[in-house]
């Protein structure tokens, strides 16, 4: 059977948006968190293809409309997902610590935007370096600036990558099982290590951590909210 890379995004994006519209529905206390980081997925996945699409990976040799629109919806469901990894696995929901200033968000946000485009141009457009590494190392960057603000949210980074990479594998072997041939057909592995672990390139284990390890806190720390057990 003949896939095309459309199809193989398009089933991803409705294996993320089935377990969103779960939560969605399940959890009131979630869904305004959500709908913001969709916002923000959507935003931010695309403007990362013009790195990753150059020195990563090429599925499309033509960016079109519609793939733009597919792309723009499995990142804004990829990163929600991500963001609400630990309310959803230990039973959390995210409440305010205190009343910040509306500053106090718009500096997080652009402590963020610095960081990681900045990584991209520095390492990427300035040294050479391959796009995945570039954004990996502007993910520990600002994690560990979030750590060292807020210590509370350590013990949910790391979790949350390591519960973040287990999926990813079990979510990559599943398109290989489909279609055993997806990596080979669109990743630029000549220029990244090619070193693969069950078939997956190792780099996209190492994309996923450090995402992992940032992601499952934007929201907490932009907002500067904390996680609650529900009773």
């Amino acid at each position: 059977m003949i896939y095309s890379v459309m199809s193989a995004y398009f089933i991803s994006v409705l294996f993320l948006f089935i377990p969103w519209l779960l939560f969605f529905l399940l959890r009131p206390d979630l869904r305004r968190k959500m709908i913001s980081l969709s916002v923000k997925g959507s935003i931010a996945g695309p403007i990362s293809q013009f790195w990753y699409l150059t020195d990563y990976w090429i599925p499309f040799k033509i960016f079109t409309l519609e793939e733009l629109i597919i792309d723009l919806l499995f990142a804004a469901f990829a990163f929600s997902l991500t963001g609400i990894i630990y309310n959803i696995f230990f039973k959390m929901k995210s409440i305010p610590i205190k009343k910040v200033p509306r500053t106090h968000f718009y500096k997080c946000l652009l402590i963020a935007i610095i960081i990681l485009i900045g990584c991209l141009v520095i390492f990427t457009n300035i040294l050479g370096i391959n796009s995945i590494y570039s954004s990996a190392i502007g993910f520990l960057i600002l994690t560990s600036i979030i750590w060292f603000e807020r210590r509370d949210l350590i013990k949910v980074s790391i979790i949350g990558s390591i519960i973040l990479t287990i999926i990813t594998f079990i979510g990559y072997r599943m398109i290989l099982i489909i279609w055993p041939n997806f990596i080979h057909e669109f990743w630029l592995l000549e220029n990244i290590s090619g070193l693969l672990i069950f078939d997956i390139p190792i780099e996209e284990f190492i994309w996923f951590s450090t995402w992992g390890l940032v992601g499952v806190l934007l929201y907490e720390w932009f907002n500067y909210y904390k996680f609650k057990k529900i009773l």
